[in-house]
């Protein structure tokens, strides 16, 4: 099997763990580095989604590229027991966090993992560099090689299909390395590492299959609230019994047995009281529930749950039936309750926590969890979600659905290209007003830019640059940076806004600045694509800079006593006999604002203007001749 060359690289974590600097977080950093007092951990984390449902793994082999240094001496590499914390994405204004050495390491963050801690300021390793037992399991029967910069190490299928099979404790692996070892990680631009898996289809079977298909939360009852694990039989034949166990706060508790048998389609339900508790990150409080059938069991894929206690829990009501070639789904099984927890997962994973920006540098503060699935057409405040089709691939339209439950939405004004003009009644030569690196939800910007220090504007124009850093900016098809920042400012209550004062540079596509040029304004109104003219205007001087107008006291995106715009605004600049025109957009500036620039922003604005005066009535192309050559 070869997996989809599109697929973008998510869910990939990795860190080193230094004893020199054992409260330090190395997560963000473009290396790895092994040696004698270094671990180094990395975990490739949904794996179903690249390689199917119920795979069998013939073969795996891991491929690192070497950043330079000596060649690697390898000691050995064991299979992770417990989670642990990446630690956040490193910015320029992170790593400068550490004083005025600008080498210096800030702090490790909560929840990353450092020498000492797999979770810093929550939970320690067994052993400090994940040293102890019960950190880790080694595994014999690897074999290394060195190819060029390349060092791979090969016989990681046994372990690979455990994690397969047990997404849910897919912890990964540490690395340990006898002497100095440099790799380049997975925040790198390029060379990052690889998981080369060859797989093939599992035989079709029939057997039972018991599956956590939810765990639904109550209502508070005093400093109280209940939680109850939905345990059911997605199988075809009657299942035996099966021990269980609560893991709270990923640790788990003491199992217990259950003797009772449970037919197709049956349930059993279990019930723990946990704290009352609010949180400015609902990342915290993490909840699972986990039982271990007997052998007779098909898929252990579905036998473990988690949530985050104060997750937004959703109903849905869900079109019954799944279509496809083989019904099944990321969790191993045909049920529609698996199919749904699967994309709940995927949404939780990577929509949400691989959507990092400067601001955020471990994505979304935010979760969701599904309360219920109720097929049929939805009713009191179930959610009416798409059709599902079968498999592991992501469904487009429940992650953009599970946004909007959280209170995300596009801006309101209707895309604008050459081949949707939409409605627009607009000058000819008017730019596309379409993003260039839209989230899930078709607007705004993915990029993590925090290699860019946050006083310069990001690039959104196609346009050159002498800045390199920008050749890092990578697009990742999650969530925009305003969508996270949105999301964010909803758990911890602080608001997000424009900048004070937004200083604009008008520039021609080679980057100098139009001078002596004035502007007028069009507000796109409520309905996406009629344009309301602004009384404001503004010239670029000598400089070829102005200042936003404010439009009085409602700001430059409200229409007056009107109602907001959808967030867009028509800027038409007349210089040298030409009339020329470019989109200034909310969202931008309030990344700007994000980013750090919360009271005065700079933000470059590209026109297509020639910078000698034309004459209209000339028409320079009369008696020339037309040359062609290869």
């Amino acid at each position: 099997m070869v997996a989809d060359p599109n697929l973008r690289y998510w869910d990939t974590q990795d860190t080193t763990l230094e004893a020199a600097a054992p409260d330090t977080n190395f997560g963000g950093d473009l290396t790895l580095r092994g040696g004698p007092t270094r671990t180094i951990l990395i975990r490739f984390g949904d794996l179903r989604r690249v390689i199917g449902t119920r795979p069998v793994v013939e073969s795996a082999r891991l491929i690192l590229t070497t950043s330079g240094g000596p060649a690697p001496t390898f000691r050995g590499m064991s299979r992770l027991q417990v989670p642990w914390g990446e630690g956040p994405m490193t910015s320029i204004v992170n790593a400068l966090k550490g004083g005025p050495d600008p080498t210096a390491k800030a702090v490790a963050v909560p929840n990353a993992a450092t020498w000492r801690e797999r979770r810093s300021g929550k939970a320690a390793w067994q052993g400090p560099g994940a040293n102890g037992g019960a950190d880790a399991d080694s595994f014999e029967g690897v074999s290394t090689k060195a190819e060029e910069n390349r060092f791979v190490i090969s016989g990681l299928e046994k372990t690979l299909q455990w994690l397969v099979d047990h997404p849910e404790q897919n912890f990964g692996f540490s690395l340990r390395f006898d002497g100095s070892a440099e790799f380049y990680s997975a925040q790198s631009p390029s060379n990052r590492p690889v998981l080369e898996l060859t797989v093939k289809d599992r035989p079709t079977a029939t057997g039972p299959d018991l599956s956590v298909v939810r765990i639904e939360k109550s209502a508070p009852e005093g400093s109280e609230t209940s939680f109850v694990a939905h345990v059911k039989n997605v199988g075809q034949a009657e299942s035996r019994g099966f021990t269980y166990s609560w893991i709270m706060g990923e640790r788990a508790g003491s199992s217990a047995k259950v003797e009772t048998k449970l037919a197709p389609g049956a349930e059993a339900t279990f019930t723990i009281r946990r704290p009352t508790k609010a949180s400015t990150d609902h990342r915290d409080s993490p909840l699972a529930f986990r039982i271990n059938p007997g052998e007779e069991d098909l898929n252990s894929a579905n036998d473990e749950l988690s949530v985050y206690e104060n997750a937004k829990f959703i109903r849905l009501g869900v079109p019954a039936g799944i279509v496809g070639p083989t019904g099944l789904n990321a969790r191993g099984s045909a049920s529609l309750d698996d199919w749904a927890q699967a994309q709940a997962t995927n949404f939780n994973v990577n929509y949400l926590g691989q959507s990092r920006f400067s601001f955020a540098p471990e994505g979304a503060l935010e979760r969701i969890a599904i309360q219920e699935v109720a097929p049929g057409p939805a009713s009191g405040d179930a959610v009416a979600m798409a059709a599902p089709t079968a498999g592991t691939a992501v469904e487009l339209a429940w992650m953009q659905q599970f946004a909007q439950v959280l209170g995300l939405n596009r801006p309101g004004y209707a895309p604008l290209s050459p081949e949707k003009v939409g409605g627009w009644s607009l000058p000819t030569g008017t730019p596309s007003n379409e993003d260039r690196f839209p989230g899930l939800l078709g607007y705004g910007d993915t990029r993590f830019e925090g290699f860019l220090p946050y006083a310069i504007d990001v690039p959104y124009e196609p346009v050159y640059s002498e800045n390199r850093m920008i050749d890092l900016l990578e697009p990742t098809d999650l969530l925009s940076a305003t969508d996270v920042a949105n999301l964010n400012a909803q758990v911890t209550g602080l608001a997000t806004k424009l900048p004070s004062t937004i200083l604009v540079r008008a520039l021609d596509l080679a980057g100098h600045p139009i001078t002596g040029g004035k502007l007028t304004f069009k507000a796109v109104a409520p309905d996406g694509k009629t344009l309301v003219d602004l009384t404001s205007t503004a010239s670029t001087g000598t400089t070829g800079t102005f200042l936003l107008p404010s439009n009085g006291a409602d700001g430059p995106f409200k229409l007056g006593s009107s109602p907001i715009s959808a967030g867009l605004l028509l800027a038409t600049l007349s210089t040298n006999g030409q009339s020329v025109s470019a989109w200034i957009k909310a969202w931008q500036l309030q990344d700007s604002a994000s980013r750090g620039n919360k009271a005065v922003c700079i933000v470059d604005l590209r026109f297509n203007a020639c910078d000698a005066e034309l004459d209209p009535t000339v028409n320079l192309a009369t008696d020339r001749i037309l040359t062609d050559s290869a």
